[in-house]
C-alpha cells in the first residue's frame, strides 16, 4: 500500500474484506478527552478507553469508515495493471484495504468513488483517489484541503471540532464501534 492515499485504500473497501471478529457499540462521551457514561453501547465509542469502561466489550474503538478485515490475509490477485489483462482492458491493480492487490473496474465518474467516502474522486488514469483541491471549501464535510491538495480527514479534539463526532482523533460520519480482535 506504499504510496497510496488512506483515500485510495478505502476506495478498495468495496472489494469485500472478510470478517471474523464482530463489531459492537459501546458507550462514548462527548469526545476524545471525555469521561464515559457506561450507557451500554447507545453511543458509540470516541476512544478505546470506551471499549473497555464500565462493562464495555473491550478491543478499540475504530471509525465507521474504517474496514473491518480480519482472518488470513487476502491473496494477491496482481501486481501490477497488466495482471488484470484477463479481466478486461478496463481493470487497474489496486492495494485492497485489508491487503492484498486486486483486480477492479477503473471508474468512468466522480460518483463511482464516492459512494466509498464523499473525499474520493476518479482521476484520469481511473482510479480513485483523494479529491484535488485549493482551499478546504472545496472538500466535503468533515475533510480539510491538506497540504499536497487533496482532501484529508479533518484531525480534532472533540465531537465540537466536526459536523459530525470525533472518533480516535479524527472526524467521523458516526460515533466510532468498538471491535474486538481478530485471532
Amino acid at each position: 500500500m506504499r504510496g497510496m492515499s488512506t483515500f485510495a485504500m478505502i476506495a478498495a473497501t468495496a472489494i469485500a474484506c472478510s470478517s471474523t471478529g464482530g463489531t459492537t457499540g459501546t458507550d462514548g462521551g462527548a469526545g476524545d478527552d471525555a469521561s464515559t457514561s457506561g450507557d451500554g453501547g447507545t453511543t458509540g465509542c470516541r476512544r478505546d478507553l470506551d471499549c473497555r469502561a464500565d462493562g464495555g466489550n473491550g478491543g478499540s474503538c475504530a471509525r465507521v469508515e474504517d474496514p473491518i478485515c480480519g482472518g488470513p490475509a487476502p491473496p494477491n490477485e496482481c501486481a501490477n495493471d497488466s495482471d488484470c489483462a484477463d479481466s478486461g482492458a478496463d481493470f487497474v491493480c489496486e492495494s485492497a484495504a485489508c491487503g492484498g492487490h486486486v483486480c477492479i473496474a477503473k471508474c468512468k465518474t466522480n460518483a463511482e468513488c464516492t459512494t466509498t467516502s464523499p473525499a474520493l474522486a476518479c482521476n484520469a488514469l481511473g482510479r480513485c483517489r483523494a479529491k484535488p483541491c485549493a482551499l478546504s471549501t472545496d472538500c466535503p464535510t468533515n475533510f480539510l484541503c491538506g497540504v499536497d491538495k487533496e482532501c484529508n480527514a479533518k484531525p480534532c479534539f472533540a465531537d465540537a471540532d466536526c459536523a459530525a463526532f470525533c472518533v480516535h482523533g479524527t472526524c467521523s460520519s458516526a460515533p466510532g464501534v468498538c471491535r474486538l480482535p481478530v485471532p
